[in-house]
């Protein structure tokens, strides 16, 4: 890159990826999903990075809100950035008052040389090398099994009970499926077995991941709330290539599959479409709300 376009990007000389970052966000239920990005350079240490976090907020607005409206600079930097914001909003007295509301968090980290990911709660995290997915993170639920030795540990009174739900199981086609909520000893049930807030009765265990960036490899690292995911068949991601799709054209997609015709399947028949099943969601209820966020790294 010549000096000039170097000066240009914000990049110097001896970088050797462009990163850029986008996000976008479409609120169709409770207005609870939230993006963020930034940079930081520590004037000690000349170390720097590019930041992307992303927050799919649930149950009362109070810790969303609060999260919208702080500088999370502090915490981005933290070497634990979910813990870091779970302490302040304890510390501030936020936590205490409000056991039912919480959010998810995903945070990615773009170094000149690496990618480090935070992850909490049931948000999504997917790093692709040339369009390859290297890396996607584990869902904290119940179903997780670290999860749910981590949190009978913490608690041996903690249970779990089934839900009404559904699966995706081809671009039109769902069944019905039965999500797990997790009983906590406080009367309190969540889908997530962790998350910020609910005056921490989940506990604060981030994912965090980090890998190398090669010389002359393109990346790309996707933030997304299982507003997205949830109406997506296992892995569709890849063949619907948002690996290089735009933010804005992934959320739009989301948006157009949540309001589809949608036909219930059979688990015993291949998941084939049930000939007179057809339906649509029509109420902000039935409804998730969706956020996309991507970094891509590109080589010079």
């Amino acid at each position: 890159m010549s000096s000039a376009a170097a000066k240009l990007f914000g990049v110097s000389d001896d970088d050797t990826h462009l990163v850029v970052i986008s996000s976008t966000e479409i609120q169709l239920s409770k207005k609870q999903d939230y993006t963020v990005k930034g940079s930081y350079k520590d004037v000690e240490t000349g170390e720097q990075f590019e930041w992307l976090a992303l927050f799919d907020g649930h149950g009362d607005n109070t810790i969303i809100n609060t999260i919208r409206n702080t500088d999370l600079t502090p915490f981005i930097i933290h070497e634990n950035p979910p813990l870091a914001l779970q302490s302040y909003l304890s510390k501030n007295r936020v936590l205490s008052r409000h056991y039912s509301s919480g959010t998810t968090m995903c945070l990615a980290r773009v170094y000149k040389d690496k990618i480090q990911t935070f992850s909490v709660g049931d948000s999504h995290i997917v790093i692709y090398e040339e369009d390859v997915p290297v890396y996607r993170n584990e869902l904290h639920k119940w179903e997780n099994i670290q999860e749910k030795e981590r949190l009978l540990k913490m608690d041996p009174k903690i249970t779990a009970m089934d839900s009404s739900g559904f699966t995706v199981v081809s671009t039109n086609t769902m069944i019905a499926s039965n999500p797990v909520y997790i009983n906590y000893s406080n009367g309190k049930s969540l889908a997530p077995s962790q998350a910020i807030g609910h005056n921490n009765i989940t506990g604060i265990s981030p994912e965090i991941f980090e890998m190398p960036i090669k010389i002359n490899i393109r990346y790309r690292v996707l933030l997304a709330s299982d507003g997205v995911f949830d109406v997506l068949a296992k892995n569709e991601d890849t063949k619907l290539e948002f690996s290089s799709k735009t933010s804005d054209e992934i959320a739009r997609f989301a948006e157009d599959r949540w309001k589809q015709e949608w036909y219930l399947a059979n688990t015993d028949d291949d998941f084939k479409p049930i000939p007179g099943t057809q339906f649509r969601f029509t109420l902000p209820s039935e409804f998730d709300d969706i956020s996309v966020g991507t970094i891509d790294i590109v080589p010079f």
